[in-house]
């Protein structure tokens, strides 16, 4: 008997699967364990979730650099970020944070009037 070309593709990949499915798991956790008899109980605390913080924006929803007040258009070009009273502040350049660090309040409703 001779197998075509189509149908041993076919089984190759349904063997791949099942391997892949075998070494991944089913993502489904494992079971707890059941303590042995006369075994003392553990207990596991997990840290709560902490969210990010919203970031500090202008009136217009921009996030804005605290130090500077230049409006800054992707988080990710930030120049790092720090977070106080609830807020997370971008920076738009490498000075900036060490400013912020020394005086947050100063900064907290945007570019300081000195």
């Amino acid at each position: 008997m001779k197998i075509s070309n189509k149908t041993n593709s076919f089984i190759t990949l349904g063997v791949t699967a099942l391997f892949a499915f075998v070494v991944a798991g089913c993502g489904q956790p494992a079971e707890p364990a059941t303590p042995e008899a006369g075994a003392a109980p553990t207990t596991t605390t997990e840290a709560p979730v902490e969210s990010t913080p919203a970031a500090f924006t202008n009136e217009k929803g921009e996030i804005v650099c605290p130090v500077m007040g230049t409006v800054i258009e992707d988080k990710d070009k930030a120049v790092g970020h720090q977070d106080h009273n609830g807020k997370r502040y971008y920076f738009c350049c490498g000075g900036c944070p060490d400013q912020f660090k020394d005086d947050p309040a100063k900064f907290e409703g945007g570019k300081a009037i000195n």
